[in-house]
């Protein structure tokens, strides 16, 4: 088998435990968020404690406090939600500059190349397990050889264990039980002696059946997706229909699997350290000048262009200093900011020294390109082939 890159990252809790991070008592009294569903109030998510006491998915309000009297509710915020997996998917850049977004609570992360950089996988799923847990929030890891596998075996493992790392030698997983104070990276236990496949964790459910045909399966005696590798495609696809041999083929690795990664946001911004500090205001205009240019410079290079540019100056005593310079119009064109220096240099009061300036370009927009005009009434006036000559010479 090739080698185990993928990791998957599912936060099952993470609408409850966002909405009531700061409650006291959230690891000892029922909480659970809301939406609303057909003009009437249902349950989203349930923490362990209400789980525990009977609380599901999609059961009424109404029927929640049946079950449970001291149940807590708030309205699920979902904005909150994605700009939190948005920001730790940001973290993750640390680890890998492959990160997507699946859904509303799972994180894939490809770490093939990068593994070898924190002494290998487990050290990588520790790292990120101790961030989680220093912000409370609960979070399952699995480990596959891709996006497919590798979700499926942290959402149908439903010993809610943990995937830890995976001897190529034996074709062994290392699976332990999702507890780091036990510090488990470091003594898991063996699932089985025999040669695994991750195919034999993961049920049919996976392939997005029907009741019905889920039935019939597990009627044959069909519970995992390694029954289903034995059984010809024809065969399959006769009784269940082509869907299945499509997910199936994905799932195991036969066709691509497409995954759309995160791409960090570019930062258009030039700083110097100086080796002095100054306090001229004629050398901090020179070097403002020359900051501006190339922040502009690289604008260009990517077909960018701003209104704002923000500039910062840091001074010995660690105080610092902001201005802005802003145009009537998004461009890239440095002249432009360069003529308002004149009027925003005086503004910088200078208590001490200043051993720093940065210049970053705040609001970036597309910047399209211009095509140069074709001088028509010129071309009347000219010959067929200077015509010509001149038509090609605008367009090199």
């Amino acid at each position: 088998m090739s080698d185990h890159n993928i990791i998957c990252l599912w936060f099952p809790y993470l609408s409850v435990e966002i909405t009531f991070k700061n409650e006291p008592e959230f690891k000892k009294k029922p909480f659970s968020t809301t939406v609303e569903y057909r003009k009437r109030q249902i349950l989203y998510s349930i923490n362990s404690v209400g789980e525990s006491k009977g609380l599901k998915f999609g059961i009424s309000l109404y029927d929640a406090h049946t079950l449970c009297e001291t149940l807590k509710t708030k309205r699920r915020n979902h904005r909150k939600e994605i700009s939190f997996l948005e920001s730790q998917a940001k973290w993750r850049y640390q680890l890998t500059p492959r990160v997507s977004i699946e859904k509303e609570n799972t994180l894939i992360l490809d770490i093939k190349g990068c593994s070898h950089l924190f002494g290998g996988t487990a050290n990588i799923l520790k790292i990120i397990h101790k961030n989680f847990k220093n912000i409370d929030i609960t979070v399952f890891s699995s480990l596959g050889e891709t996006s497919s596998i590798a979700r499926l075996l942290v959402k149908f493992n439903l010993n809610k264990k943990i995937l830890t790392d995976y001897d190529p030698t034996n074709n062994i997983y290392n699976i332990t039980t999702e507890n780091l104070e036990k510090n488990y990276f470091e003594t898991p236990s063996v699932i089985t002696n025999k040669k695994h496949s991750p195919f034999k964790i993961i049920p049919i459910e996976a392939l997005n059946l029907t009741p019905v045909e889920t039935a019939e399966m597990k009627y044959l005696g069909i519970e995992t997706i390694d029954d289903l590798q034995s059984i010809p495609d024809k065969a399959l696809s006769i009784r269940f229909g082509p869907q299945i041999i499509k997910n199936l083929k994905q799932i195991i690795g036969i066709d691509p699997e497409l995954t759309a990664y995160l791409q960090p946001k570019k930062l258009f911004s030039k700083s110097i350290k100086l080796p002095e500090p100054i306090n001229v205001a004629f050398d901090i205009k020179k070097l403002l000048e020359k900051l501006i240019i190339s922040v502009c410079n690289h604008l260009k290079v990517e077909y960018k262009s701003t209104r704002i540019l923000k500039l910062d100056f840091y001074e010995t005593d660690n105080n610092k200093q902001s201005i802005k310079i802003q145009t009537s119009e998004s461009t890239s064109d440095s002249t432009k900011f360069i003529e308002l220096l004149n009027l925003k240099v005086p503004l910088v009061k200078l208590e001490s020294g200043i051993d720093l300036i940065r210049v970053s370009a705040n609001e970036i927009e597309p910047l399209f390109p211009v095509q140069k005009n074709l001088n028509l009434n010129v071309l009347k006036k000219s010959t067929p082939l200077q015509m010509i000559l001149d038509i090609i010479l605008i367009f090199i």
